[in-house]
């Protein structure tokens, strides 16, 4: 997961971090890894996301129904059609429940997916990931 990379710097990101993550994941698969795993070959595949945090989305609900006590959304609410984009593997999370104001969704958008993850269990992965602070017991905004 990595913060701060406009949609301008996609493809930069892609030839230079992806590719340097690609590279190292290579020199382990025949290194080390290698003899730790006594001869096998191993490959590790990359999932690379990137968030968003500043943007100008708000969703907010049309019923009573899917409300939170302070009336947003409730924590783990996605949005992956309608607004987002059609050539882009990106969805919107609310990871949190926000305690007064609107909650801020995260812009997310999967620029390597190697593991082939449908866009349900990467985004059921990313989710979980925001319970993991440990100072916490609820989920934080990623």
């Amino acid at each position: 997961f990595r913060d701060g990379v406009s949609e301008s710097q996609f493809a930069h990101v892609k030839e230079t971090e992806v590719q340097a993550f690609k590279n190292v994941a290579e020199e382990l698969s025949g290194g080390i890894w290698k003899d730790l795993l006594k001869g096998e070959s191993w490959s590790p595949s990359i999932t690379y996301v990137v968030c968003q945090k500043r943007n100008q989305a708000r969703f907010m609900p049309e019923r009573e129904d899917p409300r939170d006590r302070s009336g947003n959304l409730p924590a783990g609410f996605v949005v992956d059609t309608q607004i987002v984009s059609k050539s882009l593997f990106d969805f919107y999370l609310i990871s949190h429940s926000g305690l007064q104001g609107t909650s801020r969704p995260v812009h997310y958008f999967v620029l390597e997916d190697q593991m082939d993850y449908t866009a349900d269990e990467i985004q059921a992965i990313t989710y979980a990931l925001c319970y993991g602070y440990a100072r916490c017991t609820k989920s934080i905004g990623c």
